[in-house]
């Protein structure tokens, strides 16, 4: 059966669903599988059946794996077809680069049983299956077998992705475009930092030194950017005072490497501050453009740390576990060291992210992971276990990359098995690059009571190599010998009421703030009424040269540019979360509405923004950022109610 090119590509998206099997029973018993899967899902699709060991596959061959799904009908004798063993391979390849492209496995003769102890004896392709692919419940659970339940589990599981396969698709592309966009902002506002050094030390010196009479700028601007660029630079030295103030000494050793090295850089940091208020005061440009400094300064510092966070997404799992000997990861932890204020969060985070890391071959960990799971969603903490959490079909590791990228705290399970895992290894190496990178995740070690370091992974043996305290604070893992009160005793701890992130601003000072600025963040919901006027009043002003502006009084006019440029930034926020984060019955006219009513107000102080004094044009600037932000806190505050967001 040849792929129908129309149902190829209905809808946009490819729907080709591959079926691969070494019988013709077995490709017969699939082909049924994923017919009944698209009736179930009410969609059209094309099955590309590939029998090997028949001369029907060889035509076949020329045609790439390209669709939206693979179903595997695995025999026991499949490790021996070459072919079929490459083609397994391939699908590997491609459900670990494509978000919507899954695999499933159906057993052909073969017990749960028999394909776990042909796995565990790293034979392919069961081991490339078993190692790679999140499989059914049947084939998950060593005591269950059969087809019965595995088949039933498939058709649900493949149904579900065909009839969400452009939403999964959507998704996939917003997640890689808000990295990627996010790294580069990152980047641009680490740059803004560095050119404020710049113009700030090479403004005073030309201003003191009369050179900028020499200097082919206007004096003016001159002044206003060397007292913009020492804002900047204050509000990011006042970061590390600010930590401990509102924290305390007590609290710095999560974020300080010791008590002299916090001294220093608090000295350093009230040596910049003076120097930059001197400049700024010789300067003359005056208070308000120091001010506006300072608020741009927040702005760019917070675009820096959430780009660092952006980083944490692209740390891959793959390039640490293909070398069975994780070379290099003993190195590259020399530069792994306590958070550093610099570098944490801003803001505080009030939702948390627990990920739970284990060895599935080891029955110890197996159980004590699925016993921490159920204690924490008792007590309803957000929690990530692979089996429990990431869709049938779906490449399991680029799944947990992705969550241990976002998590908050790091749960790893060891046992003598899981230290000769390198992909455990890997996946605790990366937890420990983000703390490094962005002080999260918080690492904890569950260790089994006869774990001894012979034949560890190289990653284990340079992180517990020393017997570090439970609970000190100075050190990167906190080690924890399980006993049986464990379970309870973290399932209370990681509860979201005593969930505490690591950032420059406490919880408790965020949850305040939230409280205060309620009304605030209530105004985003009137950012699509207010654009849709705002459409009108732009019409009307370049159409008449700005007569609703030349009207209003100049406070009026201002505080109005203000409100729009605030309701602006609301608006863009909206739309990008309506469109890629919410579940709603129609999320695609909502984020239309949204950004059509965010594009009106940009074009609204665009109109706007040429009349007014380059100061006010400044702050119109920091009330567009500080609406954006406060659009995404509108969805991330438990306390406002929202239910509907999902990891995007």
């Amino acid at each position: 059966m040849k792929p129908d090119p129309m149902a190829r590509n209905w809808d946009g998206i490819p729907r080709v669903v591959h079926v691969l099997a070494t019988s013709e029973p077995a490709c017969d018993r699939a082909v049924s599988v994923v017919s009944e899967a698209a009736g179930r899902a009410n969609r059209r699709v094309s099955i590309d059946p590939r029998i090997f060991g028949n001369e029907r596959l060889l035509p076949a061959l020329r045609q790439p794996l390209d669709g939206c799904a693979a179903v595997v009908a695995l025999s026991g004798n499949s490790a021996g077809d070459g072919l079929f063993t490459s083609a397994v391979r391939a699908l590997v390849e491609q459900s670990a680069a494509r978000d919507d492209f899954r695999v499933y496995l159906l057993l052909d003769n073969l017990t749960a049983e028999q394909f776990h102890a042909l796995a565990g004896s790293r034979i392919e392709p069961f081991d490339l299956l078993h190692d790679n692919i999140q499989l059914t419940a049947g084939l998950r659970e060593p005591d269950q077998s059969g087809a019965g339940p595995i088949t039933d589990q498939v058709v649900a599981s493949l149904a579900e992705m065909l009839a969400s396969l452009r939403d999964i698709r959507d998704r996939a592309n917003w997640r890689r475009i808000r990295v990627g966009a996010g790294i580069f902002a990152g980047r641009v506002a680490g740059a803004m930092q560095a050119v404020s050094v710049l113009v700030l030390v090479c403004g005073w010196a030309a201003t003191r030194m009369g050179w900028s009479a020499r200097i082919p700028v206007d004096a003016q601007a001159l002044r206003e950017a060397i007292s913009l660029s020492a804002g900047i630079i204050q509000f990011w030295a006042l970061m590390f005072p600010v930590f401990f103030i509102l924290r305390g000494f007590s609290a710095a050793a999560a974020a300080a490497r010791d008590t002299r090295w916090a001294v220093r850089m608090n000295t350093l940091c009230a040596l910049i501050l003076v120097g930059a208020l001197r400049m700024a005061r010789h300067a003359g440009a005056g208070r308000p453009w120091m001010l506006l400094g300072i608020a741009i300064g927040a702005c760019v510092d917070g675009l820096r740390r959430a780009g660092l966070q952006a980083q944490r997404l692209r740390h891959g799992l793959e390039v640490h576990s293909i070398d069975p000997d994780l070379s290099g990861l003993t190195e590259n932890l020399a530069g792994v060291g306590p958070a550093n204020i610099f570098r944490v969060p801003l803001w505080s985070v009030v939702s948390q992210s627990v990920v739970i890391s284990y060895a599935r071959a080891s029955r110890w960990s197996y159980d004590l992971a699925t016993r921490l799971f159920s204690a924490l969603v008792k007590n309803d903490s957000p929690v990530f276990l692979d089996r429990e959490k990431i869709p049938v079909g779906s490449n399991w590791r680029r799944e947990l990359q992705y969550e241990i990228g976002g998590a908050s705290t790091f749960l790893c399970i060891l046992d003598q098995v899981s230290l000769t895992r390198p992909w455990v290894a890997s996946e605790l190496f990366n937890a420990m690059r983000g703390q490094a990178l962005t002080g999260s995740p918080r690492i904890v070690t569950l260790e089994n009571g006869t774990l001894s370091l012979d034949q560890a992974r190289p990653v284990f043996a340079r992180t517990l190599e020393q017997d570090t305290p439970e609970g000190a604070k100075m050190h990167l893992v906190r080690r924890i010998r399980v006993s049986q009160r464990t379970v309870d005793v973290l399932a209370s701890e990681l509860t979201p009421a005593r969930f505490q992130a690591v950032s420059v601003i406490p919880q408790s000072v965020a949850i305040i703030f939230e409280a205060l600025i309620r009304l605030v963040t209530m105004l985003c919901a009137f950012a699509a009424m207010a654009g849709l006027l705002a459409w009108a009043g732009w019409v009307y002003e370049m159409w008449n040269n700005t007569p609703i502006l030349h009207w209003l009084r100049p406070h009026t006019a201002i505080a109005l540019f203000l409100f729009a440029a605030y309701l602006a930034g609301c608006g863009l926020r909206l739309a990008v979360v309506s469109r890629f984060q919410v579940q709603h019955e129609s999320p695609a006219a909502l984020a239309f509405v949204q950004g059509f009513s965010g594009v009106g107000l940009v074009l609204f102080c665009a109109a706007w923004f040429q009349h007014m004094p380059p100061l006010v044009d400044g702050w119109a600037l920091v009330a567009a950022a500080f609406g954006w932000w406060r659009a995404g806190a509108f969805f991330s505050y438990s306390a406002l109610g929202d239910e509907k967001l999902r990891r995007a």
